[in-house]
């Protein structure tokens, strides 16, 4: 629906969907800045020369001139940063573990029983649809990275955690434990 949305407006008026958006934000300048930054990297030949392997680590791709005349290029896109530092070698995989792990968020999904556990697949979910969304205005760096690789990783592990076996409730009485049946007895 999104992807159908933007084709559009793509289609329908005069400028490119991330220039429509800046309509919809707090602040229209630093919207134009996202837009603009898209622009120059994907159709303006920011990436020309680099496509396959980026720009390399913490390298500046000089593209701050062109874009609001700084001396420097604020990378305010997760996504292009991805781009500029690996190019399609790193966007690719990265773009496919996102992939993943709405594949396996999807069949843990299916595979939870208990309203609690679908209740956690959704949780997960909406944080890594909430930080794809978020990728687009702000892009991430050291610890917060971490904890978004660590949250892919849950995504991963998501279905050995909700198709695991349920365990008899054991209550500990003078050192012997017995199983606890439904009414707590």
């Amino acid at each position: 629906m999104i992807i159908v949305m933007c084709a559009l407006i793509e289609i329908t008026s005069n400028r490119h969907f991330f220039e429509v958006i800046d309509r919809f934000t707090l602040s229209s300048g630093s919207a134009w800045y996202r837009g603009r930054l898209i622009e120059v990297a994907l159709l303006e030949g920011g990436m020309n020369g680099h496509w396959i392997a980026g720009f390399g680590p913490d390298v500046d791709p000089g593209w701050g001139p062109i874009i609001d005349r700084r001396s420097f290029t604020d990378i305010v896109n997760h996504y292009i940063l991805v781009l500029c530092r690996a190019g399609l070698i790193g966007l690719i995989p990265f773009l496919a573990m996102n992939i993943a792990a709405v594949k396996r968020l999807i069949y843990s999904d299916r595979l939870a029983i208990h309203h609690s556990e679908k209740w956690l697949v959704w949780c997960l979910a909406a944080a890594l649809f909430g930080l794809w969304i978020g990728f687009w205005t702000v892009s991430i760096y050291d610890i917060p990275l971490t904890l978004y690789y660590i949250m892919l990783g849950c995504c991963g592990a998501m279905p050995a955690v909700v198709s695991r076996p349920t365990f008899p409730m054991l209550r500990n009485v003078g050192g012997e434990f017995y199983q606890v049946n439904s009414q707590g007895v």
